[in-house]
């Protein structure tokens, strides 16, 4: 438990930027667990701070993602779809649709081999 205790206040000051306290630089250096996890996060740390983000998706992902579960809700919601995806590429709109029963076609063949 002191261990756990130890490992989140490294974490919590790589967090806030601030240097470990002076017991706790004592236990890291007793302790080769604690000296890998605070070795370890420290370079996590270091690679999510210096990493380069990632780019926006397209718009054109969003619509169509929204456009395949608005035909999925049914034939009332169906028709309003219809209507709000008409930005979506065309041959995009049923994709999301085409590719859920894909998909549970696909486990009813693994559910069918187990029995």
């Amino acid at each position: 438990m002191r261990l756990l205790f130890s490992e989140y206040r490294i974490s919590t000051a790589l967090d806030a930027a601030s240097p470990l306290a002076p017991a706790l630089q004592q236990k890291l250096a007793a302790n080769d667990d604690l000296r890998r996890f605070a070795q370890g996060l420290s370079a996590l740390d270091h690679a999510l701070r210096t990493s380069v983000p990632q780019p926006e998706p397209p718009p054109a992902l969003h619509v169509s993602i929204m456009c395949a579960f608005g035909w999925m809700r049914g034939p009332f919601h169906r028709r309003a779809s219809r209507q709000s995806c008409a930005g979506c590429p065309p041959g995009v709109r049923g994709l999301g649709v085409c590719f859920v029963r894909l998909a549970l076609q696909l486990c009813a063949i693994a559910l069918a081999e187990r029995l």
